[in-house]
């Protein structure tokens, strides 16, 4: 066998990444402070799969250097600031529906 064997081919990898932007864009992202001593929070909701809501707690919590937990089917970001939270989720394919200021 030579090196050129193990060539997997990319378009495989490509399709993908194209199916999960269309699968993973219904979410809200509700802005709240009731119930939490009046410490400002973001919860994400509509993330049916467990499987996908962990992945997107831990990169949450570490792009955005803030605490965060995964409730009832929902994540709940320590986090103030909007568009850095925006970012972070279109970096990882969701587009959410902000809800609640």
């Amino acid at each position: 066998m030579t090196g050129t064997d193990t060539h997997i081919p990319a378009a495989s990898g490509t399709e993908d990444i194209n199916n999960t932007k269309k699968k993973f864009t219904n979410i809200e992202a509700w802005y709240s402070r009731k119930g939490r001593g009046g410490k400002p929070v973001y919860v994400i909701k509509g993330i049916k799969d467990t499987g996908r809501a962990e992945p997107l707690l831990k990169f949450l919590k570490q792009h955005l250097h803030c605490g965060g937990t995964r409730k009832d089917g929902e994540i709940i970001i320590q986090c103030t600031d909007k568009t850095k939270l925006s970012s972070a989720l279109s970096a990882m394919c969701y587009t959410p529906k902000w809800c609640g200021g």
